[in-house]
């Protein structure tokens, strides 16, 4: 289910009714994603919730800077934090914001999650030898796996063109 602030993405009521139909039809889990943030929505938590006590499992797929270690985040069954950096300075040139910090301090304070933690990681022409420091990084975090994807292209496999090698190294040295 895609959520994003008032007015961009589905707003609460919508919401609670997709998850109520959702229920009815017998629908086993629900992964909270976007276009945007989740957790900017105004209701998120509420939404969260509303799946869990219907009896759906939830995963979330989150930035990290909004993360809160309490209430329906712990009831996840996974949570993936997109970070597509091994590095601050690659960080604010992917994901354009200055919350490196903030967002691995945050997943560090999901020691306590009893579900399945992971790390995202879009390879890009600005990222692909951040691969194993950010490997590391989610390993020492705490985290249980790391997603690594490529960048969607209109180029398709030719955006890696001239790098592609240099990137499957970084993947297995990660």
């Amino acid at each position: 289910m895609c959520l994003a602030p008032n007015g961009i993405g589905i707003d609460t009521e919508k919401a609670t009714e997709i998850i109520d139909d959702c229920s009815s039809m017998g629908v086993k889990a629900i992964q909270f994603t976007g276009g945007g943030e989740p957790t900017v929505h105004k209701d998120h938590t509420y939404l969260f919730a509303r799946a869990q006590i219907m009896g759906m499992e939830t995963a979330l797929v989150t930035n990290g800077v909004k993360l809160i270690n309490t209430g329906p985040l712990l009831g996840m069954k996974w949570i993936r934090v997109s970070v597509d950096a091994g590095t601050e300075h690659t960080y604010q040139q992917t994901r354009r914001s200055t919350k490196w910090k903030q967002v691995w301090n945050n997943i560090k304070n999901l020691r306590n999650f009893d579900g399945t933690l992971g790390i995202g990681f879009v390879v890009t022409s600005l990222n692909y030898e951040e691969i194993s420091m950010c490997a590391r990084l989610a390993h020492e975090a705490g985290a249980d796996n790391i997603r690594i994807g490529a960048v969607f292209s209109d180029q398709g496999i030719h955006y890696y063109d001239g790098v592609l090698e240099k990137c499957i190294d970084s993947i297995n040295a990660a």
